[in-house]
């Protein structure tokens, strides 16, 4: 007898989070316009490696593949802070009136998955005669690439993740007292599960394209200027 209950509350809250989790993005879709918040929020944190890149570079980081990785760790950090504001912040001001029970939804739980990444704007040599040209123009094309395929799939994915991070945060509890008897696993850890992974392969993409150009161009800082040398090492070999 003793040991049924706690038994049951584990087979309740493994069987009942995909419920909850397709409540909360239902909910979540509903009122936020999540898609355009995460659009916001990615304009922001490129802006922000953009910028510590910049600052980095003033400040005497001048190889250009170990700078990129700092300032795409400093990008994440970011993308982790406006993340937990969101969360938090729009969960107090939410208004959980008009959100129904979950023992009235009867739905399946599907996982939103990322769509193609859309190309990014490729800036090219004009005409490319050499292999490596060649490798720079496709090493660009690469990084376009890799940061349209980061922006789409996190604002793609918005809704479930913004979803399972208010639940994971422990706020799924505002929403009825059952659900409240579901173990939240923590905001940061779900952030890192949902969030690290891309942001990791678009640093080693972007860190590598760079340290690729740095050998055709090792005195380039940016990425244009390694391009820029390299057009003009092939306009003088002509």
């Amino acid at each position: 007898m003793t040991g049924e209950g706690p038994n049951d509350q584990d087979e309740y809250s493994v069987a009942d989070r995909a419920a909850a989790l397709q409540l909360l993005r239902q909910h979540v879709t509903r009122r936020y316009r999540p898609r355009l918040a995460m659009f916001l929020i990615m304009t922001a944190v490129l802006g922000g490696i953009f910028l510590a890149s910049k600052i980095l570079l003033h400040y005497g980081m001048v190889v250009m593949w170990q700078r990129y990785m700092a300032a795409d760790a400093a990008g994440y950090i970011l993308f982790l802070l406006l993340l937990w504001l969101w969360t938090h912040v729009e969960a107090k001001l939410d208004d959980w009136a008009d959100v129904p029970d979950v023992t009235d939804f009867n739905g399946t739980h599907s996982t939103a998955l990322p769509t193609t990444a859309e190309p990014g704007l490729f800036d090219g040599l004009g005409v490319i005669d050499s292999l490596e040209g060649v490798i720079c123009g496709l090493l660009l094309l690469i990084v376009a690439l890799t940061i349209g395929a980061l922006v789409m799939y996190n604002v793609w994915a918005a809704p479930e993740f913004l979803a399972e991070l208010m639940l994971d945060a422990g706020l799924a509890g505002l929403l009825t007292k059952r659900l409240a008897r579901i173990p939240p696993e923590g905001w940061f850890g779900a952030a890192l599960r949902l969030t690290l992974p891309p942001f990791a392969i678009f640093t080693v993409i972007t860190a590598g394209a760079a340290f690729v150009l740095c050998l055709g161009a090792p005195q380039a800082t940016t990425l244009m200027e390694a391009v820029h040398f390299i057009a003009a090492k092939n306009h003088a070999v002509k």
